[in-house]
């Protein structure tokens, strides 16, 4: 029996020391402002990424006393065609209550995950300024995982 166990253990090592976690841009430094007022991420294939999360990095520029912010939601899909309105976790909303949009407004970074990635395998961020004629904001995200 303890030569099974031993041998079933040194079978599934090869496993979780394979597990690599990935990083994928999505958003590669875009400022927003009175004219870029929006920006969507690059569409990112989330299936086979275990525990995926999404990284908001935020710098108000120029205008920044002019009160601009950024407003974050999802958009996913499991059929290739028709996006919907996804929802995610935050650390302010834990994992008790879905989150559909985030409202940021200060320096600093934002960070959400998703549950049960292969029930929609495609993913995306969009980002919606709201922005005065000095107001900007640079924004960055990316997407991390184990897969």
């Amino acid at each position: 029996m303890r030569k099974l166990l031993f041998g079933l253990i040194i079978l599934m090592l090869p496993l979780a020391v394979c597990a690599t976690p990935i990083d994928i841009t999505i958003i590669d430094e875009v400022t927003l402002n009175n004219v870029a007022t929006n920006t969507m991420s690059s569409t990112v294939w989330i299936a086979d990424l275990t525990n995926p999360t999404f990284y908001v990095l935020y710098d108000e520029g120029a205008g920044a006393a002019s009160g601009i912010s950024v407003a974050l939601s999802i958009d996913i899909y499991e059929d290739g065609t028709n996006w919907i309105d996804g929802s995610w976790f935050d650390f302010g909303g834990g994992p008790a209550s879905f989150q559909t949009s985030e409202t940021i407004s200060v320096d600093g970074n934002y960070v959400g995950w998703l549950e049960k990635a292969a029930n929609y395998p495609f993913f995306r961020l969009a980002v919606v300024a709201t922005a005065d004629a000095t107001g900007s904001a640079v924004i960055s995200t990316f997407m991390r995982g184990v897969k």
